[in-house]
């Protein structure tokens, strides 16, 4: 029986094997010589393939209609970026380019013969976070002893990978998750470090850190992740890009593989990745632009995508400007504050948000609910290869191993008390109506989206997702809004401030406004209630906009 090592040699090695030999860098400049992985790409690429990758979905579907692009000259293209980019970052843990190339010609040949895309996605280079099973392809999931565990039915794919095949996607590639993916980091004996692709010096965020990377590196137009503690919202909020943490099974997760698989107190939900904030609603509108979702997944609520939501011209935002536990780093601070000064010129108003739970008690449930087993599950997985559990990281924020509930009625009392906690929540919303001259509960939440703007590669802080879990908790959709970016000579660090516990200090401490110079900013938006994305992106878009007046 090989050893862990050997087994993690193997897969670097077969994933090296599935890289056009002509593709294989010789040399890979260092994250200090080429922090951008998007301005090195630049510089590997030839002028075409830039083109074609810098191309909008919309742009990409416009030109194969009109006969300046083929799916095949896209798959090729997507391809190339994709394994340079794997090369640079190691963000990816299966490369299947052949699966992408025969779809592509399929696609070709029935554009020529009825003058018609197959559906929206035609032609649309699309990730995978390594957790949706594809026919053909192994599922991991961080684990050494799941590298090279393929699929080998059609019947266990992953619905929502089924769907986008059939609506025309291109699928040419899994990213990186922690061991698990339990971790707001991406690195595991399985697969390593992989480094983020806005600079390389940072953390990419987790556990959709390779989704992440690969769609700010241009390397696919879409990604799909899930987000369990804010898994979908770091990635996005490190690399400076879109995402939405959707309601738990607003998108089908069957055939996804997970930890805790059926644990539903807490549970993890999936949803995209993109540059734009308009190719997220794009993918929420035709995803769910019929029934395919919920006749092959009973978890699914039969609810098309509304898309004719109409937003009021006057506006109520509820905002936070930190959580009491951790004070964001300067930039944050900085930006929450340039959004609030936007919406009020623009005409909206802003109200102080009172939550009605305190953020650390809806954390340290969630801590309670994630640890249920005491990880006993983490054992069993390991024990088939012998690598180690990474147990300073994974129990950063506890200080301890947790012990394993022993009976049913503690885990169904945790239930009760999510339950309590959505119905207070739900109360206070329907309150602030008193407080608004709308006469209408505040429309949404405004908060810091993370403590950080980045942190550095392999350095994860003691508290993670202070600002992202409670809405797991309370099962309500948010969207991380790219703002701005760090800005050293403006957001210095404030040597008077005095952190008010250890997790604040430890965050103040990993603070450099030179090392984190040019590092995007992310500001939060929260929808109040469950399966309103929809509008919860409409809203999202007037906070963007608001800011660039």
């Amino acid at each position: 029986m090989k050893s862990w090592e050997e087994l993690v040699e193997s897969k670097k090695k077969f994933l090296n094997k599935q890289i056009p030999e002509e593709w294989i860098l010789q040399e890979i400049k260092s994250p200090d010589e080429e922090p951008n992985v998007c301005v090195y790409l630049d510089k590997l690429l030839d002028e075409r393939e830039i083109y074609i990758t810098n191309l909008t979905l919309d742009e990409l579907l416009s030109e194969q209609l009109s006969g300046k692009l083929s799916a095949l000259e896209i798959a090729k293209a997507f391809t190339h970026r994709a394994a340079l980019t794997h090369q640079i970052t190691n963000c990816c843990t299966e490369l299947f380019f052949d699966q992408a190339y025969q779809q592509a010609e399929r696609l070709d040949k029935y554009l020529s013969e009825t003058g018609k895309l197959i559906g929206p996605f035609h032609g649309i280079p699309v990730s995978l976070k390594d957790q949706l099973n594809v026919k053909g392809v192994a599922t991991s999931i961080g684990y050494v002893h799941k590298l090279f565990n393929v699929v080998e039915n059609e019947e266990d794919e992953a619905v929502l990978v089924k769907q986008l095949r059939l609506q025309g996607a291109l699928l040419y590639m899994k990213t990186t998750v922690p061991m698990a993916m339990l971790l707001c980091d991406t690195f595991s004996g399985a697969y390593g470090y992989t480094q983020n692709a806005l600079n390389r010096r940072y953390s990419p965020g987790g556990s959709s850190g390779g989704e992440g990377v690969v769609v700010k590196a241009k390397a696919c137009i879409l990604g799909i992740g899930t987000d369990i503690g804010g898994s979908l919202r770091a990635p996005a909020i490190y690399n400076g890009i879109w995402s939405i943490r959707p309601t738990a099974n607003r998108f089908s997760y069957l055939n996804a593989l997970n930890s805790w698989e059926h644990q539903d107190i807490n549970p993890s939900t999936i949803g995209p990745m993109a540059n734009r904030l308009e190719d997220l609603e794009y993918f929420g509108k035709h995803i769910l632009g019929d029934d395919f979702q919920w006749t092959h997944d009973p978890k699914v609520p039969p609810i098309p995508w509304k898309v004719d939501v109409e937003i009021p011209k006057k506006l109520a935002f509820g905002f936070q400007k930190w959580n009491n536990i951790v004070m964001p780093h300067p930039p944050i601070v900085r930006m929450m504050e340039v959004v609030k000064k936007a919406l009020i010129e623009q005409g909206h108003e802003i109200i102080e948000y009172e939550p009605p739970i305190s953020d650390m008690e809806l954390f340290e449930f969630s801590d309670k609910v994630f640890g249920v087993d005491g990880y006993l599950e983490l054992d069993r997985e390991v024990a088939n290869s012998g690598e180690p559990v990474l147990m300073d990281e994974l129990y950063s924020s506890t200080g301890s191993r947790p012990k394993p509930i022993t009976s049913i009625e503690p885990y169904w009392e945790l239930a009760g008390q999510k339950y309590r906690y959505q119905q207070t929540f739900a109360k206070y919303w329907l309150s602030t109506k008193e407080k608004t001259s709308t006469g209408r509960p505040i429309d949404a939440l405004l908060t810091p989206a993370w403590n950080c703007c980045a942190t550095r590669l392999g350095k994860v802080p003691k508290i993670n997702a202070d600002y992202a879990v409670q809405y797991n908790v309370l099962d309500l959709p948010a969207i991380p809004i790219p703002v701005g970016t760090v800005d050293s000579k403006i957001d210095p660090k404030d040597p008077n401030y005095k952190p008010v516990n250890h997790f604040d200090q430890d965050c103040y401490d990993r603070y450099d406004a030179e090392f984190f110079d040019g590092a995007n900013i992310s500001v939060q938006i929260v929808g109040l209630q469950k399966f309103t994305e929809e509008r919860l992106l409409k809203l999202a878009g007037v906070v963007r906009d608001s800011i660039k007046h």
